[in-house]
């Protein structure tokens, strides 16, 4: 299976050369937020304060964690929910998106 990541354009990403749906406006910017920061961690707080704006709603981090269950799905559709997950994986108050540099069409454009 091969998973790259579009950010040049609407954030998308394409899983066996298909566009997979991510969602709404919102879940898309989170993809957007991971890749410009791949392969390194990335404070929940901060994910946050992005998405809305530095005025997150009472169930932002909630909501957070059901954008990154959204996500996991979409680039690992294989994994099951037991199965520790490899490409977006949790951390300590965040998480981290494990990417190969080339499977971004923006590499090197934005610092990865």
């Amino acid at each position: 299976m091969t998973v790259q990541f579009r950010v040049l354009g609407p954030p998308e990403v394409v899983r066996n050369g298909r566009v997979v749906p991510l969602g709404g406006p919102k879940q898309q910017a989170l993809l957007a937020l991971f890749l410009l920061r791949p392969n390194r961690f990335v404070a929940a707080g901060w994910l946050v304060d992005a998405l809305w704006d530095a005025r997150p709603p009472a169930s932002a981090q909630t909501t957070l964690r059901t954008y990154v269950a959204g996500l996991r799905r979409a680039v690992e559709p294989q994994r099951s929910h037991r199965e520790p997950a490899r490409v977006l994986r949790s951390h300590p108050r965040g998480y981290e998106l494990r990417v190969d540099a080339d499977a971004v069409d923006a590499d090197g454009v934005l610092g990865g």
